[in-house]
């Protein structure tokens, strides 16, 4: 079929538009070389901004190996562009199709033969392609049209174009493909390329035009828009409108998710069936087919129970004394295990309190298995790692108003977008991340309390309250969310000039300490290398991480070595003439030096200028002090974080080391900080080189600074643990299936679980 297709394409362009089509290959070639050098310019740039919001250290590390590569290969990934783009205008001009990965097995409708990750790559390329050429649909419509006049009249498919965008796109696929990255990179190149490249190629295709009007093809050609059909008109305008019919922008559709509902499902026929072997429901006639009939009590009887129950507010002894805006005067309190056994017990005693006023052989079946469920769920939170305490004591007081929402609204359930739990899916949340029991002032803990009190105060019979408590408290966590992003940025920024400052300070120490070795040098001329010219070459190191390639850093050594080598021939009587000769630039090149360091190291300078002047005049001692030592750099230069030294791990430590460095940023632990405080902490940041790892608090603030060794040492040691990976699901959906496979184990009817998205 492929060969029928060539054959019947092959329709040579005439010898006289052969001239205009060179000319159109130029400007291609042209655009592109003046385009390509712009994407040069921004690639690594946009190489370090993803790996800077990479989730995990291989990610951020295939970002920055991916620099070095494309930048030494430039020269032939320019060549290879536009040999790519040279054979599609060769192909074109000689009447064939323009050659393209995959094409054939496009064309035969069979992209299976591509694996996974090909697929998904020619997709992504020719998404790019196709958006950028249906933005200029009156250009391509002139160049599709004269094309073919130049190609005898055949008509010419949008990929035949020979430099449009779907040709120069894949060719620029083509050109990087052989530089072997990581599948993850390459995306990151296209889209570049889109941005600097394709942005701006209207101006190409607006000279083809010009050069093919320029040859007399269809001069006065008028652009003619496809028309949308009528019935299609009204069908775009009919979908419109369902979308859109019956929806309310205050509260969703009570639909609940399959998935969901067949775990409330399980849940209710487990119940249902301990509730058979249960003495205290032998007179209700659902569970035993032998008891008397009874009238049943509908839900409206039951929430008004309920209501009876409800606490008005938060009796929280426990809390410190309040000023006015109901905020405790005092900062940190201790919610102990006696207060959780307290909540537990008030579960309990709700539930009584609630079967006294309604009798639980009267109570249909789908509510008890609503009172049932909510029960299970409060327990839940009371069990919940990594929760704190003084949040689970007070989100208990919920269980009775979500139980009426229960019976209220059975949608609470098996529904994720269900207002009420939403919202409690929140407090769970922002409770973990958000209250510091140390510190109940900062972070959420006294909205949630708010938010709680309200909720006991406010609420009867509208489920509409749950939804503007979710919208203020939402609003809360936002702004939290908000200012320790920006802190933690402020964090990472810190601890990363604090690294390369610590890695440039001791790469100088150690060239210093090579090149002065253990002369007895004079305090001043120590005092000035180990202050001035270790600034100087830590601050190139800073400026350029190749710096010690650079001719300034030859010439910083230089200096050095010059000056010990009058130090050396100090006792030579020939040195100080020949240090005259020399000792004049010496100065030049320092006074220039100073210049960029600051005035504030010229006393430094000074010092050191005075000693070699009274070497010069003829005391050889100037240079040196008696009972002087080695080099070494001052105490107070010792850099505050340093590589660790070789630590020895055990078979398990290193497996967790390999897994560690694999972990996403964004991942929480609970450890102990800097200051001995053991909480929980985020992983922000890493250094490849130092192989350090840092933490933030709630708040963005870095908590500690930790070699990746050390913290696999902890690990293992159990001095810290990481937060479980699904406590970021929403806690109602994550509960209900861990209640499931509770009771399936109790009872022995074990089931594989279902898919299940939260």
């Amino acid at each position: 079929m492929m060969t029928a297709m060539r054959k019947a394409a092959i329709t040579p362009v005439k010898e006289k538009y052969r001239g205009v089509m060179a000319t159109c290959r130029e400007s291609a070639n042209s655009y592109l070389t003046t385009r390509m050098a712009d994407w040069f310019e921004g690639f690594e740039e946009a190489l370090m901004e993803a790996s800077d919001a990479s989730t995990d250290n291989r990610s951020q590390l295939s970002f920055i190996e991916a620099i070095r590569p494309i930048a030494a290969g430039r020269r032939e990934i320019g060549d290879a562009l536009l040999r790519k783009v040279d054979e599609g205008f060769e192909a074109f001009l000689a009447g064939n199709p323009i050659h393209y990965p995959f094409r054939e097995r496009q064309a035969g409708g069979d992209l299976s033969l591509m694996d996974s990750g090909e697929e998904e790559e020619y997709l992504a390329v020719r998404k790019i392609a196709d958006r950028y050429q249906g933005q200029w649909p009156e250009a391509f419509y002139g160049i599709e049209q004269r094309l073919a006049m130049v190609r005898g009249g055949r008509k010419i498919e949008t990929p035949d174009i020979p430099g449009g965008p779907m040709h120069i796109t894949f060719a620029f696929q083509q050109a990087v493909k052989p530089l072997g990255l990581e599948a993850r990179v390459y995306p990151v190149l296209y889209r570049l390329f889109a941005a600097t490249v394709l942005h701006n190629a209207i101006e190409l295709y607006n000279e083809y035009n010009t050069l093919l009007i320029a040859q007399g093809i269809f001069p006065n050609l008028k652009y003619v828009a496809k028309k949308e059909p009528e019935s299609e008109k009204k069908k775009a305008r009919h979908a419109a409108n369902n979308e859109t019919r019956g929806m309310t922008p205050s509260r969703p559709a009570r639909q609940g998710d399959p998935a969901e509902s067949q775990v409330v499902d399980t849940i209710s026929e487990i119940l249902n069936k301990q509730r058979k072997g249960d003495p205290r429901f032998r007179s209700h006639p659902d569970v035993n087919p032998f008891a008397p009939p009874r009238q049943m009590v509908d839900s409206e009887t039951v929430v008004g129970a309920l209501q009876n129950v409800q606490p008005a507010t938060v009796a929280a002894d426990y809390l410190p004394p309040a000023d006015d805006n109901g905020i405790g005067k005092i900062a940190n309190i201790d919610v102990g295990q006696q207060h959780l056994d307290k909540s537990r017990r008030q579960l309990g005693e709700e539930k009584q309190r609630f079967f006294k006023e309604v009798d639980q052989n009267s109570v249909q079946l789908n509510d008890l298995d609503v009172i049932e469920m909510v029960g299970m769920l409060f327990e839940r939170i009371l069990d919940e790692d990594d929760l704190p305490n003084v949040v689970k004591a007070l989100l208990s007081y919920l269980h009775t108003p979500y139980l009426k929402v229960g019976i209220m609204d059975p949608g609470f359930l098996v529904d994720p977008q269900h207002m009420a739990r939403k919202l409690l899916n929140l407090m769970v949340h922002a409770g973990r991340y958000w209250v510091d029991e140390s510190d109940l002032r900062r972070g959420i803990y006294y909205p949630l309390k708010r938010a709680v009190d309200r909720i006991l105060g406010e609420f009867h019979k509208d489920l509409g309250l749950f939804e503007e408590v979710l919208s203020e408290l939402w609003g809360k966590v936002e702004q939290l969310e908000k200012r320790a992003a920006a802190m933690e940025k402020r964090s990472r920024d810190a601890a990363g000039g604090q690294e390369r400052l610590t890695m440039a300070r001791g790469r100088a120490r150690e060239v210093l300490n090579d090149l002065l070795g253990a002369r007895p040098l004079h305090p001043d001329i120590r005092a000035f290398f180990d202050n001035v010219w270790m600034e100087r070459l830590s601050f190139m190191l800073l400026r350029n991480p190749d710096a010690e390639s650079s001719q300034q850093w030859k010439d910083s050594l230089t200096i050095i070595q010059t000056l010990m080598m009058g130090f050396d021939g100090r006792e030579h009587p020939d040195m100080p003439e020949r240090m005259r000769s020399i000792y004049p630039n010496i100065r030049n090149y320092i006074d220039k030096a100073l210049k960029s360091l600051g005035d504030f190291q010229r006393p430094s300078a000074e010092r050191l200028f005075a000693c070699y002047d009274a070497f010069l005049a003829g005391d050889p001692a100037a240079l040196q002090s008696t009972g002087a030592v080695a080099y070494r750099p001052a105490a107070s230069e010792e850099p505050t974080t340093r590589a660790a030294p070789e630590i020895e791990l055990s078979q398990e430590e290193q497996a967790t080391l390999q897994k560690l460095e694999t972990l996403n940023f964004g991942t929480w632990f609970v450890m102990e900080d800097s200051k001995g405080k053991v909480r929980p902490m985020k992983l922000s940041w890493f250094n490849p080189t130092s192989r350090h790892f840092m933490f933030v608090d709630q708040s963005g603030v870095q908590a500690i600074l930790i070699d990746s060794k050390r913290l696999a040492k902890r690990l293992c040691n159990e001095e810290a643990k990481i937060v479980k990976q699904d406590a970021d699901t929403p806690f109602v959906g994550r509960a209900l299936r861990r209640i499931r496979e509770t009771l399936q184990n109790l009872t022995g009817n074990s089931q594989p679980n279902p898919a299940y998205q939260p």
